[in-house]
């Protein structure tokens, strides 16, 4: 399992303590982030979880194919403004390399809580040959267990925005 901006790895150390048989690698440059998930899972006993700093445009594309079970990107920052749309993670080039390194049949779990990006994430992977929406093309999935509230998650619902969740499957 490869979490991509973990941020403080809330999900990433609920899904690793619920999955102790299963590697669970978490990609993330936010430092503070990287700590608090270090610290979490110590307390909890957690030896299953393994960290990447850096970029992961750029590690994912060196990444081994069909080497990962599930990919999750929850909550990515939607960069809002017009200008900055191009810094968005969930682009052509960086959803073909997550389905690169997807195994056949391998899933890919998104979420977030910006409309706008919700809806261009839903477009570019439903344009990835290699993925099938599990909910349907072109429509938006029901959150799954897997995936545990996350701190943006609430913060987002606070605010009163919905939470947008997508659900992809390896076909190939």
């Amino acid at each position: 399992m490869v979490e991509v901006g973990f941020g403080t790895g809330n999900a990433l150390a609920c899904f690793a303590e619920e999955h102790r048989d299963w590697d669970c690698i978490g990609i993330e440059v936010y430092r503070p982030g990287i700590g608090s998930l270090i610290l979490r899972c110590d307390a909890l006993g957690l030896h299953n979880v393994r960290v990447v700093e850096g970029d992961a445009a750029t590690i994912l594309a060196e990444w081994p194919s069909s080497s990962v079970r599930l990919a999750a990107i929850y909550f990515p920052d939607p960069w809002p403004k017009r200008r900055h749309v191009k810094r968005r993670l969930v682009q052509p080039a960086f959803v073909g390399d997550v389905a690169r390194v997807l195994a056949p049949g391998g899933r890919l779990l998104m979420a977030t809580d910006w409309e706008p990006y919700a809806r261009s994430m839903l477009k570019t992977a439903d344009g990835e040959p290699t993925l099938a929406n599990e909910a349907g093309a072109g429509r938006f999935s029901e959150r799954g267990l897997e995936r545990p509230e996350t701190h943006f998650e609430v913060r987002g619902r606070e605010s009163g925005r919905a939470v947008w969740n997508l659900a992809y499957a390896k076909t190939q």
